[in-house]
């Protein structure tokens, strides 16, 4: 299921593929030179008659095979049922390394701090907003952060529709200058002030005094959220959850995370974090160990067979 997978089997066959070559090409040619001092150099067998072992394999023929494929069959049950750690942030041990150590540190004074990131497609702030509010009220989420729960200016939050009257009272703006004719049409308070800086860049509005400073600390703020939630396809929810990274509860609520996106987004949509990746690993590790423990086992089988 994993690509390393494939990378490390190529680069193996090649270890054996040129393994081989030097067996059946260069030892060959050594073995030739150095014939006339390895003949030299000979000497007694060191290795021990072993007669009562070959007398005791040949007298349990019968018997060994049956009660090796049982022991077979019993530690293959019992491995499957060894717990697997996917991630090292949560792994205690007997000897822990300084990072280990360091980590459980901080993690006993500043507490747990699992962080998940939604990514959803950009532009529906009110499916943005709902599923903020979704999510903030289980008991497994500490907080949660998108431009639809950030708060502006005077109780508003980022994605909040507003008319371009009420920016221009938002901001103190001469509401003439800002635009005309559109009385009604409500505009994400984001998306205003991302076009009211544009405007203002490009000279079409001037401000002087204490607007403009808290106008322009303003915009430095909203262009640093920009980077960290926003891009142009997609809008990304910061979620904290209570939960360690590695847990059968941890694994349960990422599936009820999946299952609230898919109230307000048909595709299109990711969850990740630490947390993922160890539910990413544990789904698929079971299935590939599985294939590849049997497969391991029967081509040993039959290089026995051959030999």
């Amino acid at each position: 299921h994993f690509g390393i997978g494939r990378d490390m089997a190529t680069v193996l066959s090649k270890a054996i593929l040129f393994s081989l070559l030097s067996v059946f090409t260069l030892m060959p040619g050594l073995l030739m030179v150095f014939s006339k001092k390895i003949d030299a150099t000979r000497h007694k067998n060191l290795i021990p008659k072993i007669t009562f072992l070959g007398k005791f394999d040949v007298a349990t023929r019968f018997i060994v095979p049956p009660i090796f494929a049982v022991v077979v069959v019993v530690t293959a049950v019992l491995a499957n049922k060894c717990p697997y750690c996917y991630s090292y942030t949560d792994l205690v041990t007997a000897k822990q390394s300084e990072s280990q150590i360091a980590h459980q540190k901080i993690k006993n004074t500043f507490g747990v701090n699992n962080m998940v990131a939604v990514i959803v497609p950009t532009g529906d702030y009110d499916s943005e907003r709902q599923l903020l509010k979704d999510l903030d009220s289980c008991a497994e989420v500490k907080s949660t952060q998108g431009l639809a729960n950030i708060d502006a200016m005077d109780g508003y939050k980022l994605a909040d529709a507003l008319t371009p009257r009420q920016m221009s009272e938002l901001a103190g703006l001469d509401y003439g200058k800002l635009i005309s004719g559109l009385g009604d049409y409500k505009v994400p308070l984001f998306d205003m002030f991302m076009f009211l800086q544009r405007e203002m860049k490009d000279g079409n509005i001037t401000l002087d005094g204490d607007i403009q400073e808290t106008l322009d600390d303003l915009f430095e703020q909203l262009n640093k959220a920009q980077l960290q939630l926003q891009s142009d396809k997609y809008s990304r929810l910061v979620v904290y959850l209570n939960l360690p990274e590695e847990s059968d509860e941890t694994m349960d609520f990422l599936d009820t995370m999946h299952a609230m996106i898919a109230k307000y987004y048909s595709s299109d949509t990711y969850i990740v974090g630490n947390s993922t990746n160890v539910k990413d690993l544990s789904s698929s590790f079971g299935e590939d160990n599985m294939l590849i423990s049997v497969l391991s086992a029967l081509f040993v089988i039959l290089v026995l067979l051959f030999t």
